[in-house]
């Protein structure tokens, strides 16, 4: 599931935060993506998240509830992300890959004319069984 990166930049709404966070309820893996320009990643949200805690969640015209995250978030872009302190704390809950290979394009690659599609046959089965593992775990 893709989240808006909104919702972990500082000084987010609560309100808009809690509808946010209701909808990664079930959610295995989140994705947020670069937002654009650079954000100051909100501590709190991530320790929120990451903190074996439960959160507080609301729906759109619904009542509120409480859950445990139970996802994995992957923050992803071209720039680092942008944190504010610099201690231990936020980043023993963080874990920083730069992301410097290249891709070839289908023409460089055996001039395989469907090179995704032969990319997703070769690795096809480990995804599907990583996705079923998660929903034989999920709540």
């Amino acid at each position: 599931m893709t989240s808006e990166a909104s919702i972990f930049k500082e000084d987010q709404e609560a309100n808009v935060t809690s509808h946010e966070l209701a909808r990664l309820r079930h959610a295995r893996l989140v994705t947020v993506p670069e937002s654009g320009r650079r954000l100051a990643l909100s501590e709190e949200m991530v320790r929120k998240v990451s903190g074996g805690e439960e959160v507080f969640a609301r729906e759109f015209y619904h009542q509120g509830y409480v859950y445990r995250p139970n996802y994995t978030l992957v923050f992803y872009g071209s720039d680092r992300l942008k944190i504010r302190s610099q201690g231990d704390a936020i980043w023993s809950r963080l874990l920083y890959r730069a992301v410097t290979a290249t891709f070839p394009k289908p023409s460089e690659e055996g001039n395989v004319e469907n090179y995704w599609d032969a990319m997703l046959a070769a690795e096809g089965d480990q995804i599907l069984g990583w996705v079923l593992r998660g929903r034989d775990s999920s709540p």
